[in-house]
């Protein structure tokens, strides 16, 4: 996929192909398009699709992150 070539210069808190994070068509998704990158010091807590069908044509993504550095 294209999108892993981000992964370079970024952090992926949603793994390209995650389980579970399939996001379209928003009110049965198949295909995950939406992800959450990060850099610097910070670490992938959690990321999740939040079941939301009527505000968009993709389901929203929540991603946590925790800061690691100093």
């Amino acid at each position: 996929q294209q999108v892993k070539a981000l992964a370079k210069n970024w952090s992926f808190a949603t793994e390209p192909g995650g389980k579970g994070l399939l996001t379209i068509p928003s009110e049965v998704p198949k295909q995950q398009i939406d992800y959450v990158l990060f850099r610097g010091k910070f670490k992938a807590v959690e990321a999740r699709v939040i079941e939301e069908k009527v505000a968009s044509d993709h389901r929203p993504v929540l991603a946590v992150l925790e800061w690691v550095g100093k």
